[in-house]
């Protein structure tokens, strides 16, 4: 046997619903016992050190006082970055098949295999960013030769809540014990660790747009690791917290048009970085932005990878486009395209055109933040909860205003660049869709990269030679003609 294992692998009995009803409650108490250590306050039982600190990052390691706590290892990440909880909730949603392999690109290069045992609750309107879940994953070795390659069955929670007025939304772990996942160390080599409360929590922080991100590693590694190696295995996990900046500047990215050709600034009218102010040199290279047209030094303007109509590709956009808040668009289509063959030129990351008007709902902030008790009503009561007033969750917008639409919100949005003018509706067809991306569009892939496709911000015309006349006159003379003969034409 090896891995991955096969589908059907774990036999999983229906749960009954005493023990749905008390598993709905261990999730939420390891919820908010690592939301508390993430925070890295000293209390009774715990006290903290600072481990490691650089300009982006802080790792503090936690010595548990408590009788039998010696062999687990506690250790708390932290970093900010330019986030919202939509933003953070979307990054890590796995609910279908597209965001599932999305996830799995992105924070699964240490997974091996992995599997959903139950899925306890769903994330609903009205309660979209809870679920309730048991897993089995499998971890890759850090150090293959030495250390042995780890899994774990766990029970995973995810919950908003509020803290001091600000919003924060939180993933934990649990590590549990079920007879249909049983101990794969004799069959696959996989030392079974325990998961005491590990997890991510986002918060508001005190700065504007900003959220606090945090990841607790409250665990048992078990085995004969040493305890280098698993140090070094947990720093490397609290240093993945940087990735999550990048995914979400990429999410961000991936919203909206691009620009093409004709609408990029001039290189040459630019004598310095339009964002940092540097004066362009001899071996000074200089850049457009994709997104805003601006020219960049390379300091500022970055290759990123976005989905381009579901493609991976390469791009490069300054850092001041890369931290603006996605906002839906329809650039090129005009408002009464149809809205049947609005996927044709969606530049959406990892959403479909049947959930365009979802992630409006999501990305306007339609719903308030979670009160401090835990809900855990079924998925099959959440239409009850949703007509209930006393629910959790209230719609931003009163009943009597309307929710905003796409088209409303590309009117309002700013610091992006304006959206393209209309097109006549002799233009809006398939074969000038089919011209533009092969011809000037800036959708006209160029170089085929390791990564993904590279997406070049100029396009050159081919070069087309003039044909000579067959009397081998050249084409100068060809005014010296008498003028009884008709004038020679150029074949093109």
């Amino acid at each position: 046997m090896k891995l991955p294992l096969p589908t059907n692998f774990f036999k999983c009995p229906p749960l009954t619903n005493e023990e749905t009803h008390r598993l709905k409650q261990q999730a939420y108490a390891t919820a908010m016992d690592v939301v508390q250590k993430s925070l890295v306050q000293p209390n009774e039982s715990i006290r903290w050190t600072l481990q490691s600190q650089d300009a982006a990052l802080k790792i503090y390691r936690g010595d548990d006082k408590r009788d039998g706590m010696d062999h687990l290892r506690l250790s708390v990440g932290v970093a900010e970055v330019v986030s919202s909880i939509d933003e953070v909730v979307d990054l890590f949603r796995n609910d279908t098949t597209e965001r599932a392999k999305e996830y799995v690109n992105r924070f699964g290069r240490g997974l091996l295999d992995s599997a959903n045992l139950y899925t306890i609750v769903k994330p609903t309107e009205g309660h979209p960013n809870e679920a309730v879940s048991i897993n089995w994953m499998a971890l890759k070795s850090p150090l293959k030769q030495l250390v042995l390659e780890r899994d774990c069955c766990y029970l995973e929670g995810q919950y908003e809540f509020e803290m001091n007025g600000k919003r924060g939304w939180v993933r934990a772990l649990k590590s549990l014990n079920l007879m249909c996942c049983p101990d794969l160390q004799h069959t696959l080599g996989l030392v079974r660790m325990i998961q005491v409360g590990t997890g991510h929590v986002f918060l508001e922080s005190d700065r504007p747009g900003y959220m606090r991100i945090a990841y607790v590693v409250h665990a048992d590694f078990r085995g004969s690791a040493p305890d280098w190696a698993i140090d070094a295995a947990i720093k490397r996990r609290c240093k993945s917290l940087l990735d999550i900046d990048t995914f979400l500047r990429e999410n961000r990215l991936a919203q909206g048009h691009f620009l093409t050709t004709d609408q990029l600034v001039p290189r040459e009218a630019r004598r310095q970085c339009f964002l940092c102010q540097k004066k362009f040199g001899m071996f000074t290279s200089k850049s457009n932005c994709c997104k805003c047209g601006e020219v960049f030094c390379s300091s500022c303007n970055h290759a990123w990878t976005v989905k381009v109509c579901g493609i991976p590709t390469r791009i490069e956009a300054c850092s001041k486009c890369a931290l603006i808040a996605p906002t839906p668009t329809r650039a090129i289509l005009s408002s009464d395209f149809p809205t049947d063959d609005v996927q044709s030129l969606s530049l959406h990351s990892s959403h479909s055109g049947s959930s365009s008007i979802h992630d409006v709902q999501i990305y306007s902030g339609q719903f308030h933040h979670q009160s401090s008790h835990p809900s855990f009503a079924s998925s099959s009561s959440s239409d009850t909860a949703r007509s209930d007033p006393s629910r959790k969750y209230a719609p931003r917008y009163p009943p009597s205003a309307a929710t905003p639409s796409a088209a409303s919100t590309v009117s309002s949005r700013t610091g992006c660049s304006d959206p393209l003018p209309k097109m006549d509706k002799d233009f809006q067809n398939e074969v000038w869709v089919q011209e533009l991306i092969a011809n000037t569009s800036l959708l006209a892939f160029q170089e085929h990269a390791a990564k993904g496709m590279k997406l070049s911000p100029t396009q050159l015309a081919p070069i087309v030679r003039k044909k000579l006349p067959s009397n081998g006159a050249a084409p100068e003379d060809d005014h010296e003609q008498p003028s009884s003969n008709p004038p020679r034409r150029w074949q093109y």
